[in-house]
């Protein structure tokens, strides 16, 4: 599997820690990372968020005062950046029947 999330990473901490000179402190991570449990955890670590947004309707048919806010994140199964497949292990061998 590509290790391109973290060359790109690795390459943008370079150009920023270059553009910024002398510092101290410094952090940079992912956004919206995941945590995947198993034995082949894809190596995309990051999710694509869709930011929800809802009105419900009370028991007696009004529409609730407040919205309704929630989030579901998506994973993608091809590295946006060489394009490699990141299926895991297990679900080739699903699909092959092996």
């Amino acid at each position: 599997m590509c290790e391109c999330f973290d060359n790109v990473k690795n390459k943008v901490i370079k150009m920023y820690k270059d553009k910024i000179g002398k510092h101290e402190d410094f952090k940079a991570q992912w956004e919206n990372y995941s945590f995947f449990f198993g034995k082949n955890p894809p190596k995309i670590p990051v999710t694509i968020p869709i930011y929800i947004k809802y009105r419900s309707f009370k028991k007696n048919g009004n529409p609730c005062r407040n919205l309704t806010k929630d989030s579901q994140g998506l994973t993608i199964n091809f590295c946006p950046f060489c394009g490699e497949d990141q299926k895991r292990d297990n679900e080739i061998k699903k699909e092959t029947g092996s």
